[in-house]
């Protein structure tokens, strides 16, 4: 019998296998990642089920219903193992195995029909589950007093300062009462204002955000539709790009400015596609509003399209615009702001460099550049970026689409600054959206029976990368119910401090008192102020609760492991 197993059986013995293994695993009769479940495994018994559901199997008449079962229960089960060792190696190796299943699984029979209403009702119900999952978490981990001074605590307390005087002042951010745009240029943060002067709450930030991020879904179905893209086509697409493991780690280190990337880039290029100027100019000025570095994104566009499209005097134009602001706007900051944050490139600045440095480096000595990205940590952040989308943004015989991959070489790969090669941060959201637009320009270019297989392969990897780099936060919520008592005992202490105060708080608690004037981070600062409030939760070699149970403060709270809240005693107390 088994000298004349053919490939369909075979098929059918490797899903046996995998069916046998996630039975085990639910039934929690074994460890997937550690050697010692192997003694809870009675060996005799997984082989009699293996062969006793591969002879079920064999039956089946409808191949479809075994190719399907294959690929669903594969992605379930390589999901659960990389969410319970969630190390991004490991969580890479599971999908290499899972593309070659696959790879040698014919899909062509196993594509949907599916209609208006329930295309309209797939991409609803992701629109909906990306905004229930990540801005809800999001909202929980704020409530839950998690949500550190940097960055979230100094854009709450900027959003404040920003409804009451309409100028984005900070005094957590460079212990200092001063503009944010002295650090980056973001004018795009109004757009958030009149929802904030509504509903005044750091929770507002936290929502708007993944809407910001969701909206994207709009321009890019646009796109996908203007290059014929099918609805199941379409749906995975979404899937894709919603839950991008780089833009739901972005949107869970909460509020930035780069969420706006990903949307704005999107209608840049659709109207760029689309060749009307007036769309080309209004989304170059608001991608120019969102960070000065933004420039990068809008000058690579206008390039693409300069070479690609006819719209040549318009193109021309937003280039050059967007270059002269880069440079007006990296002067300003130099000047009269913070600086230009040069540091993240110092692996190609010699003393008293500037900018044009790395262009020439990147230039003169390529070598040099592919040293600095072929590196361990960016190596696998190139496999995170392009294995959701199926490796399709680098699959095209159109070497002018290469143009498109300079932000995220420039952005991500040649920096050594670390956060802006790490999935969990926001540097993710423009260079990535745009590769997601590659990756639609080289599927639409593909044949069938290839590029179907490697947009499946991409969804599946979405969804294993997704769950192993964000699963602590996608499941924030059995968290947060454990952490109740807690979290009643720190919202009693964050009370007693008067809404007029001046606080000095450690960093989790800054956004709780993002509505005083005068806040700052414990961690960071000399500077005295009438109520402190400091983390007991986890040991910080920062700060000691030691400093403050003294003769100079009245203890107002303290409850050990949790929060202490004391009041600075002036001499005029006495």
């Amino acid at each position: 019998m088994f000298a004349k197993l053919d490939s369909n059986k075979a098929y059918n013995l490797a899903l046996s296998w995998i069916l046998v293994s996630v039975l085990y695993f639910a039934n929690k009769q074994m460890d997937l990642v550690n050697l010692h479940s192997v003694k809870y495994l009675a060996i005799i018994l997984f082989i009699v089920a293996v062969f006793s559901i591969w002879l079920l199997i064999n039956r089946l008449k409808d191949q479809r219903v075994v190719k399907l079962a294959m690929i669903v229960f594969s992605t379930l089960y390589f999901t659960a193992a990389a969410v319970i060792n969630r190390e991004q190696y490991f969580a890479i190796g599971l999908c290499v195995v899972l593309g070659i299943i696959i790879l040698s699984t014919d899909i062509k029979d196993i594509r949907p029909r599916i209609g208006n209403k329930t295309f309209r009702r797939s991409i609803l119900f992701l629109c909906l589950l990306f905004v229930v999952l990540v801005g809800g978490n999001c909202c929980l981990i704020y409530i839950n007093h998690w949500t550190a001074c940097y960055d979230f605590g100094i854009f709450s307390q900027m959003f404040h300062y920003m409804k009451e005087t309409g100028i984005p002042f900070t005094t957590c951010e460079r212990d200092v009462l001063m503009s944010h745009f002295s650090v980056h240029m973001s004018p795009i943060y109004y757009l958030i204002l009149p929802f904030y002067y509504l509903f005044p709450s750091p929770i507002t930030l936290e929502l708007m955000q993944s809407l910001i991020v969701m909206s994207g879904i709009i321009p890019l179905a646009l796109i996908m539709r203007k290059h014929s893209l099918g609805k199941a086509s379409m749906i995975i697409f979404s899937l894709i790009y919603l839950f991008f493991p780089g833009f739901v780690g972005g949107c869970f280190y909460h509020l930035h400015e780069n969420c706006f990337l990903a949307p704005l880039v999107l209608w840049l290029i659709y109207f760029c596609e689309k060749e009307l100027w007036y769309g080309q100019a209004l989304f170059s000025i608001l991608l120019l509003a969102v960070k000065e570095d933004a420039a990068v994104y809008v000058a690579v566009i206008a390039l693409y399209f300069l070479f690609t499209h006819k719209n040549y005097k318009c193109n021309l134009c937003i280039f050059i615009v967007s270059i002269a602001y880069f440079v007006g706007i990296t002067r300003y900051l130099s000047t009269y702001g913070d600086g230009v944050m040069l540091y993240r490139y110092n692996n190609y600045l010699q003393d008293g460099e500037g900018t044009l440095s790395i262009l020439s480096t990147a230039i003169s000595d390529p070598v040099y550049v592919i040293s600095q990205i072929s590196v361990a940590d960016k190596l696998k952040f190139m496999f995170l970026t392009l294995m959701p989308m199926g490796f399709l943004p680098i699959i095209t015989k159109d070497f002018k689409r290469a143009i498109l991959m300079l932000p995220w070489i420039l952005i991500n790969l040649m920096p050594n600054y670390h956060y802006q090669y790490d999935m969990r941060y926001q540097y993710c959201f423009g260079t990535c959206a745009i590769l997601v637009y590659l990756a639609v320009l080289n599927y639409a270019d593909l044949k069938e029976k290839h590029r179907d297989k490697l947009l499946l392969y991409g969804a599946c990897c979405t969804i294993v990368l997704c769950s192993s780099i964000n699963y602590d936060h996608l499941g924030y919520i059995d968290f947060f119910n454990r952490s109740a008592e807690k979290r009643a005992k720190i919202n009693y202490a964050v009370s007693l401090v008067p809404e007029d105060a001046s606080v000095t708080a450690t960093a989790f608690f800054v956004a709780d008192f993002s509505d005083h004037d005068v806040v700052y981070e414990l961690e960071r600062t000399d500077n005295k102020t009438e109520y402190y409030v400091v983390d007991l939760r986890q040991e910080n070699d920062k700060y000691s609760v030691d400093d403050y149970l003294n003769d100079d403060y009245e203890t107002l709270y303290y409850e050990p492991d949790v929060v202490a809240v004391f009041r600075r005693i002036d001499e005029t107390d006495d």
